[in-house]
């Protein structure tokens, strides 16, 4: 479990500008697609969603994750995601419709990069927490 911890503390400490970059692109690209659903917006949140599952396999599971047993089919599974992602833009296949019977899911999901900063001030951690990368 200290592999795990260690882990997520030393990507935290040297990624955390980039987390907050991709967030906010989130964010940004999610307000847009809500405000004007568009072909425009509909592609750029398809890019944003594979540049994203990208980063997470590469960058989290690939490279700073790579002292744990399993990072590499997590790897492998993030990339099958973004794969999929660019199945989807090529094809067209999801539409981002909003359908309202689904709004209190949505701002849940919305909310959950939030909640992992909070738990950890909660529970007394700085955010982020500083690791050096050597040890």
């Amino acid at each position: 479990m200290e592999t795990f911890w260690k882990t997520i503390a030393l990507y935290n400490s040297f990624t955390w500008v980039y987390q907050l970059i991709i967030t906010l692109t989130g964010i940004c690209l999610t307000a847009y697609l809500i405000k004007k659903p568009c072909r425009r917006s509909i592609i750029s949140m398809k890019i944003f969603l594979i540049a994203l599952y990208l980063w997470i396999s590469i960058v989290y599971f690939y490279i700073y994750c790579a002292e744990r047993s399993y990072n590499n089919v997590m790897a492998i599974f993030w990339g099958i995601l973004a794969a999929s992602w660019l199945w989807d833009l090529l094809t067209g296949y999801t539409p981002f419709e909003r359908n309202h019977k689904y709004t209190r899911l949505a701002c849940f999901l919305l909310c959950m990069p939030f909640l992992y900063p909070i738990a950890s001030i909660l529970r007394g951690m700085d955010f982020p927490v500083t690791v050096s990368k050597s040890g």
